[in-house]
Formats: C-alpha cells, structure tokens, sequence
C-alpha cells in the first residue's frame, strides 16, 4: 500500500471502535489487535471478464515501511493469515446477488479480433 502523508489505516486505527486496551499509554489501536475479518477480492481484465475469491477470518500480524530513494516511494506493507479462503471463480451476475439467483457459471467471452 502507497504511504503519502499519513499511515495507510491512520483513519481506521484511530477511531479505536475495536480497542480493548485502555491503559493511558496507549493512544492507536495497533494492526494486531483487529479482529478477524473477511476480504473479498474482485478481479477483472480490459476485455469484461472477471473473478472473485473471499479470504475468510484474515487476521492482521505484522506491519511494516518501505522507504525507497530510488523509486522515490514510500510503502506500507502489512502481514496476514487467513482461517479459510474459497476458490477463485468465474463471477457474473446471478453470483452478484447470490441469495435467490442460479449459480450457473458462465464461461469467460473471447477477446474481441483486432483489425
């Protein structure tokens, strides 16, 4: 994650919503005192096709900085473990709105011919 000004989760850790240590010498919630969560992860290409894949009980471990001269960035990287995950699928529509829709799965459309 690309650092610009502040921490990536700055926002989020301060607001300490989830915080259970109340002791004066802590001021933010640290990334390893999150609790478990879910992620899912949308994937697409320039032709329409897309895919989806759920990471399930991700817990945070570690974070860290990268700060490069040479590229002239700065980045966040952040540690995780995750409980389960599910496949990496076709998504299409009826996936989308799952509760009452089909779960066919429709094959991906071809590449448009270039002229």
């Amino acid at each position: 994650m690309t650092k610009f000004t502040t921490d990536v989760l700055y926002t989020f850790l301060k607001s300490g919503a989830f915080t259970s240590d109340l002791s004066k010498d802590t001021t933010y919630m640290k990334v390893d005192q999150l609790p478990p969560f879910n992620l899912t992860l949308l994937f697409a290409d320039e032709y329409g096709n897309s895919s989806s894949q759920r990471l399930l009980g991700v817990e945070l471990v570690t974070s860290g900085d990268i700060y490069s001269i040479q590229d002239m960035l700065s980045e966040q990287t952040v540690s995780y473990v995750a409980a389960d995950f599910t496949p990496l699928m076709p998504l299409n529509q009826s996936s989308l709105y799952g509760a009452g829709a089909s779960s066919t799965v429709t094959a991906p459309r071809e590449p448009l011919a270039r002229s």
